[in-house]
Formats: structure tokens, sequence, C-alpha cells
């Protein structure tokens, strides 16, 4: 896995195995995402809003894969944030496990209470650092998020098809259904 993972970061950025350096790649990646991200659609943003953004991002690329509903689901998350609420994102109360999406789904339950630095389920703030690396889209969808009334969204769980809510009551009388 780790081979394929060297491989792949050697074609990606079109690296010289013979002269490889970890402050290379480095230097690379970083070029790659001014050039790509931060010059295209984050370099209006204050350093503690882009920290803020890119984080948000991250958590938003592990709650909703389809694009078409990620700026309503970035708007929720940040929303959320931005009245001190909690942001409540699953995915952030696996992270701290390494576990994969699946795996997640399956051990929720037993984590979806813990207290440590990223599970945004028991905490008001941001995890510590983000959660993952987002990508373009998603980067994209969260400075462009769409303006919405809601503050709940879930999934179904067979069909992932993704449903809003306004308050908490229509939520969790909702989320029977969903399962």
């Amino acid at each position: 896995y780790w081979l394929f993972i060297f491989f792949y970061v050697l074609y990606t950025y079109n690296l010289n195995l013979d002269k490889f350096s970890v402050n290379d790649l480095i230097e690379i990646q970083l070029k790659t995402f001014n050039t790509k991200v931060y010059s295209k659609i984050l370099s209006q943003l204050s350093p503690t809003d882009l920290m803020m953004y890119l984080n948000i991002a991250s958590i938003l690329q592990k709650e909703e894969n389809n694009k078409n509903n990620q700026q309503i689901v970035a708007w929720i998350l940040l929303k959320r944030y931005k009245e001190n609420w909690m942001i409540w994102a699953d995915a952030t109360a696996c992270y701290a496990y390494e576990y994969t999406q699946e795996q997640c789904k399956m051990n929720l339950s037993t984590h979806i209470t813990d207290k440590n630095d990223y599970n945004t389920r028991v905490m008001v703030w941001l995890p510590k650092t983000p959660i993952c690396n987002p990508s373009y889209d998603t980067i994209y969808s969260m400075i462009n998020y769409k303006t919405t009334k809601y503050y709940y969204y879930l999934h179904n769980s067979t069909t992932w098809e993704i449903y809003y809510w306004e308050t908490l009551d229509e939520h969790v009388a909702n989320k029977k259904y969903m399962n």
C-alpha cells in the first residue's frame, strides 16, 4: 500500500526518484496548492478565515460526497460554527480512531460522545486540524456555499439521499424514517 502511495506521489508531482527529497515534495505541494486553490479562490480570506474554511471543507469532504449537495451542507456547517453551535459532524467523531467511512458507520454509536480534539459532536469549536485534504471542488463549494434556512441534514442509510430540516424537532421526527 505505501509503495503504491509513494509511486503515486512521484508520478503526480513529477518527482525524480534519483533526486527525491521530502523538502522538494513539500515545496511542490505548496506550489500546487497555491496555483490550483489559493490564488483562485482563497486569496481573499484572512489567515484565520482561510484555516477555518479549510478545516470546515475537510469535514464537508467527509460528510457529503455529492457535489450537488455540498454547497447546502457547507452553509449548514458554517452557520452552526458561526452561531457557536456544535457542528455535529459524524465524520469528526471517527477521525481520532482512523476509521474508514464504512468503519465509521459501523462504530459511530460507540464513539459519538467521546471527547477528543476532533469530535464536533461534543464540542463547539473546530477540530484542531483538518480531518482530510479537501478537493478543489469541495473547497469551491465551501467558499461558494448556498444560503438556506436549514440547520440539519441527514442521509438515508440505504439510498444515501440527503434530507434537510430547519429545526431539531423536525430532524428528530424524521430521523426514524432514514434508516
